[in-house]
């Protein structure tokens, strides 16, 4: 009876795992996205990928959420500047006319 073997097996040959003589080894540092703990340790690329996955999706909420932020900024921008060129091309228009509330327009202001 054969037991199993204490050496990490590679996901892309199903042998041992070669280590630092694979191209796939790699070094990683950072925080842990699940648990916030520290990460300074080499492993598989392929192991690290579910870690990735959803850092990036943590990373991704984050930027949806500041794009939305400042859509809704611009919105409220344009909607005040278009409503202030709406009162400009009135009193415009009326000026035009020459009259505004039944009075004679006063005189435009240069400068």
């Amino acid at each position: 009876m054969m037991g199993k073997s204490k050496e990490p097996l590679c996901p892309l040959i199903k042998k041992p795992c070669l280590q630092h003589g694979c191209a796939w080894y790699g070094h990683m540092t950072g925080n842990d996205p699940q648990s916030g703990a520290a990460l300074d340790m080499w492993d598989c690329s392929i192991k690290w990928i579910p870690l990735l996955i959803t850092e990036q999706a943590r990373q991704t909420k984050g930027v949806q959420a500041a794009v939305e932020s400042t859509r809704n900024d611009l919105v409220a921008r344009q909607d005040t500047l278009n409503s202030a060129v709406k009162g400009a091309a009135q009193v415009l228009q009326m000026a035009a006319v020459g009259r505004i509330g039944g009075q004679m327009a006063p005189p435009a202001i240069e400068g």
